[in-house]
């Protein structure tokens, strides 16, 4: 049977509530409600009804013992002895190694003897710097210009 249920909260939670309620786990509190829920909506009235009519045939049916003893282990874990380990680390030591000889031997064979040697580079000389010229002697500022300074006068007050 489908059901087409409101996307309330209160047909949501008591939706959750018909499920809790076959087990017992809901307080009488919560049971009241739901019991009012339910007799003002049909739909989760209908959904109720539905999980009680799965829900106890299947409590009530007789359980079924299977012919043979069923054992599901965990998978086992390979241990690492020191013979594999010390397997592995040689392997890795001649991968490594050969990658090594790999990348010699491609620079032994991309030089070359025909590669050109480079001639050695020649330093150009350093220019010179001119060398400092000597200054003339300070200017001399004449006597009389020294003497000349003025004080400044003295403002003139009228008694009032």
């Amino acid at each position: 049977m489908k059901f087409k249920f409101s996307n309330s909260s209160k047909c949501e939670r008591a939706r959750s509530w018909s499920s809790q309620s076959i087990d017992n786990e809901i307080s009488d509190f919560e049971q009241l409600q739901l019991r009012r829920h339910l007799s003002r909506c049909s739909e989760c009235a209908a959904f109720a009804k539905d999980i009680l009519a799965t829900t106890y045939p299947l409590r009530e049916a007789d359980q079924l013992m299977p012919s043979r003893r069923i054992i599901i282990t965990a998978p086992r874990q390979q241990k690492i002895t020191p013979r594999r380990y010390f397997r592995a680390s040689f392997a890795v030591f001649f991968v490594a190694l050969a990658a090594g000889f790999g990348a010699f031997a491609g620079l032994i064979i991309s030089s070359g003897d025909n590669a050109p040697i480079p001639e050695p580079l020649e330093i150009a000389e350093r220019p010179q710097l001119p060398e400092p010229q000597e200054q003339g002697p300070e200017p001399v500022v004449p006597e009389s210009e020294e003497e000349e300074t003025q004080e400044p006068a003295e403002p003139s007050v009228a008694p009032v």
